[in-house]
């Protein structure tokens, strides 16, 4: 991992993974309020055209995280796609669905090719 934060009873981790195709920022741990600024240097960490953030190891995550990732996302360049990445019966998944994420963003179903 890249990044640990302890913040409270918080913590989150990242790595970035670069594949054929795409970067992938996998995330581990809790998100909130605590360590979103953790999230933001993550997501700014990303590079390329495709750009993947992996929340299969998301094991809470707070509304602030989705106000994270739309602030990234509005300053990505034409051309640039972001990829949520959760499973769909997750606590993510949950908090997905109540802000429509998945009308928001490019969303996929985790899966073993890069854990």
């Amino acid at each position: 991992m890249s990044q640990i934060e302890d913040v409270g009873p918080a913590s989150l981790a990242y790595e970035h993974l670069h594949l054929d195709d795409r970067e992938v920022l996998v995330l581990r741990g809790d998100i909130d309020l605590s360590n979103v600024d953790l999230l933001r240097t993550a997501l700014a960490g990303l590079t390329g055209p495709l750009r993947v953030v992996d929340f299969c190891y998301v094991t809470f995550i707070e509304t602030i995280a989705i106000h994270a990732l739309i602030d990234h996302d509005r300053g990505l360049p034409d051309g640039v796609d972001l990829q949520l990445v959760f499973n769909r019966d997750s606590i993510v998944a949950r908090v997905f669905s109540i802000i429509r994420v998945d009308e928001m963003f490019d969303c996929a179903e985790c899966h073993s090719e890069y854990h």
